[in-house]
């Protein structure tokens, strides 16, 4: 299974307050060819073909159950943070800034 996600340069984490953070360093996307799936057009989702939500939708939860057997928490997920490439159509997941380590 792809964990469709920029590529992670980095890791830190540090104390604060009683509590752990955890930054990740990712790859800087160029943006050619990737759209939020936020910003798709009405008209051009509605010509989606159901194929390709589906196609999106399987992307994105295998991804997100990925990410949680791995212990990481998408905690922040929203539309904006879901790219969709113009070439290939896949479905990428970006902006971890919300990411919560999962106790275990």
């Amino acid at each position: 299974m792809d964990l469709r996600v920029p590529n992670i340069v980095g890791l830190w984490s540090r104390r604060e307050r009683g509590s752990k953070r955890v930054g990740i360093l990712e790859d800087y996307s160029y943006n050619r060819g990737l759209i939020a799936l936020r910003d798709v057009d009405g008209d051009e989702l509605l010509k989606a073909s159901t194929a390709m939500k589906e196609k999106w939708a399987k992307q994105i939860s295998e991804t997100v159950e990925k990410l949680h057997e791995m212990g990481v928490v998408w905690g922040d997920g929203k539309a904006d943070d879901v790219l969709v490439k113009g070439v290939t159509d896949d479905a990428w997941l970006i902006d971890f800034g919300g990411v919560i380590r999962m106790a275990g």
